[in-house]
């Protein structure tokens, strides 16, 4: 969630947020994730940018939760699976 709150235009402590721009994407992840106690090293831009492309439509799994639409989250949830190609296994 943190991911997609600092690469997702929105509010911060009260105030718009504006996510970084391209240049400082990696910097952005990084710090999501050293925050997370893992440390990333270098993030390539690319990945940076393949992470923001993606937190919109993460944002709208995160905002029909909150809204109590499991059905809309699953929907999108299962859309992301299928444009990713991502096969998850429990």
């Amino acid at each position: 969630m943190s991911l997609v709150n600092v690469l997702t235009p929105g509010e911060a402590h009260g105030r718009e947020y504006l996510p970084p721009d391209q240049a400082g994407l990696p910097e952005a992840v990084a710090g999501v994730l050293r925050a997370a106690h893992r440390d990333p090293g270098r993030v390539p831009p690319g990945d940076a940018a393949e992470l923001a492309e993606f937190a919109p439509e993460l944002r709208t799994v995160f905002t029909a939760v909150a809204r109590g639409d499991m059905d809309a989250a699953a929907r999108q949830v299962n859309t992301l699976l299928a444009s990713t190609g991502a096969h998850p296994q429990l």
